[in-house]
């Protein structure tokens, strides 16, 4: 999910035969369909919504909005010769009618990115870009700055291409860039790829590749300047068995050892920072965070020098997994995150790091779960605010002994019931306040019913909490009940307000210029509708200015905001045109 300037939302999802927005109905094309849709919230109503897919598994897992173009990242199931004839582009009773070939000779998963133009009240497909080779590849996050496109995933080849895995095919012709994997094994490998958006097409500028003998894999992406954050997971131990490399690109091959956090071969959570220099990546640093199960990183968010990470661990109020955070490269973590109940179970985790620039200090942890399944799945920031959605299971007689709060070796003291008399997944928001050196647990809310029901994305506009997942009907949030169809899995859409927020900006408009985001947070913010080779400034109270930036072909200008910069309100100025700024 993704919200715009006007504080529109953007989903991505998967459906399976039928599903209506309001009034456009779309239909599967045989099996998981990807679906694009805008709500728009001030009418309470769909715009518009598009599929895509054919008669294999299709699946969108992340947006990203910038203007009014909308990004789209996924998997489509096809080969070079359209065997299970993907098409997108279409919506309700208008044919989907472009084809979408796969990457390779044989029918399988490959990564996706797609161009939405956002018209109002419909959507245009503009272009698509797919990424993979003969096994499964695909494609999580996505993050989008000017006409600079980001995603993040897993991709399954070795060093010597044995999957033949290319990047850069557009519809029907095959991409040509030559993607090796980080060892000599064929397995999953984390993938981080930049697009340059050219407006009616998009261009593969460079890929960055981590992983080793097991799986490895990206979740999500975050900006700041040009500097690109990914979460996820490594495969590998303190021995580093796994011989787990980063910083390879293309056909380059990774050198850069990343140790896992325990004396097992096992998931740990992987926080990474690459800087962006335009034409090619570079690996910065990484930090590696878990014990001796399964710990993953879903969800990221970046606040200036702050890096937020949402996941989840496995260990219990004994350290039975030793989990450690604050592992970077060959050096071992020493920060101890116990478990939230008696029992070695997946447990929320929210982890907070410090940018150093060219290393990262692990700041704190917050735990939060019981004896079942907890995770939090995205992550986002506002001011000292921190809002996590994703997953609890529990019941309202606190069958599983969930507490939240947790932090350190110290165990949470706040109960978390569930929604129904026996333990079942019920869709979680929590908030948090960060404090600097550690946080606080301000507020969780559980919906569902007795169902599977998970919180699985979540934006935030002023005052607007916004999360989105999937419900078992008959299901409850607060006053609102959802009961049809009874048992059938069900897309859901919630929005809550949380009135200590501040107020949006409102984002002005002066002829077709836009800014945003805005307020900015000490990253980047965006000027778009701009004339092409216009000097762009950001002043300050005094009119003195602070940094100025060129506009760029597709008349979008990217402003970094420079470290250390005053909160308060600034002026853009581009041309006779001048807009306010404000910056937290």
């Amino acid at each position: 999910m993704a919200v715009d300037a006007s504080g529109n939302v953007f989903a991505t999802g998967i459906f399976s035969g039928t599903v209506a927005f309001g009034s456009t109905v779309l239909t599967s094309a045989g099996n998981d369909d990807i679906f694009v849709a805008k709500y728009v919230p001030s009418t309470n109503t769909w715009a518009w919504a598009q599929r895509g897919g054919g008669a294999n598994i299709d699946r969108g897992f992340g947006i990203a909005v910038s203007g009014n173009s909308v990004y789209v990242t996924g998997y489509i199931t096809n080969n070079l010769a359209d065997d299970q004839i993907v098409r997108f582009g279409g919506s309700g009773t208008t044919p989907t009618s472009v084809q979408v070939n796969g990457a390779s000779s044989r029918s399988s998963r490959d990564l996706l990115v797609a161009k939405y133009t956002d018209s109002g009240t419909s959507a245009t497909l503009v272009w698509t870009q797919v990424g993979g080779g003969t096994y499964l590849d695909e494609a999580n996050g996505i993050a989008v700055s000017g006409s600079s496109v980001y995603v993040t995933g897993a991709f399954a080849n070795n060093t010597t291409d044995d999957y033949r895995v290319r990047f850069g095919g557009s519809g029907t012709t095959p991409g040509t860039v030559q993607v090796k994997g980080a060892s000599t094994s064929t397995n999953w490998d984390l993938v981080v790829a930049k697009y340059v958006d050219n407006g009616s097409s998009a261009t593969l500028v460079w890929t960055q590749v981590g992983g080793g003998h097991a799986s490895d894999s990206g979740f999500s992406l975050a900006l700041s300047g040009s500097s690109l954050y990914v979460s996820g997971y490594i495969t590998n131990n303190l021995a580093d068995d796994n011989t787990v490399r980063f910083g390879g690109s293309g056909t380059t091959r990774a050198s850069v050892q990343v140790n896992g956090a325990s004396a097992n071969n096992s998931l740990d959570l992987l926080v990474a920072k690459y800087t962006d220099n335009g034409s090619s990546a570079a690996l910065i640093w990484t930090q590696v965070g878990g014990g001796i199960g399964a710990d993953i990183g879903y969800g990221l968010a970046v606040k200036g020098t702050n890096v937020y990470v949402t996941g989840d661990i496995a260990n219990n109020l004994a350290d039975a997994a030793s989990v450690r955070f604050g592992g970077s490269g060959t050096t071992p973590g020493t920060l101890l995150q116990n478990g939230a109940s008696t029992t070695i179970s997946d447990d929320l985790v929210v982890a907070k790091y410090t940018d150093n620039g060219p290393s990262a200090t692990v700041v704190w942890t917050q735990v939060g779960g019981g004896t079942g399944l907890d995770r939090g799945q995205r992550i986002e920031v506002s001011g000292t605010s921190l809002f996590v959605t994703g997953v609890t299971q529990n019941s309202t007689a606190d069958a599983n002994r969930v507490r939240f709060g947790g932090s350190g070796t110290a165990p949470g003291t706040v109960q978390v019931n569930g929604v129904g008399p026996t333990a079942s997944s019920d869709f979680l928001v929590a908030k948090y306040t960060d404090n600097g050196t550690s946080a606080a647990l301000g507020w969780t809310k559980v919906s569902g019913g007795a169902g599977e029901d998970w919180g699985r994305a979540l934006a935030v506009s002023g005052q607007n909490v916004l999360v989105s997942g999937l419900t078992t009907p008959s299901a409850s949030f607060d006053t609102f009940t959802i009961t049809n169809p009874v048992g059938v899995a069900t897309a859901v859409l919630a929005h809550l307000r949380d009135p200590t927020l501040p107020l949006a900006v409102a984002r002005k408009k002066t002829g077709a210029l836009f800014l945003y985001p805005n307020p900015a947070h000490h990253g980047t913010a965006t000027l778009t509708g701009a004339e092409p080779g216009l000097v762009v400034q950001v002043l300050d109270a005094l009119g003195r200015p602070v940094l100025q930036a060129t506009v760029n072909a597709s008349g979008a200008a990217r402003l970094v905001l420079p470290q250390g910069l005053a909160s308060g309100v600034y002026v853009v100025r581009a041309g006779t045109q001048v807009l306010r700024l404000a910056i937290e």
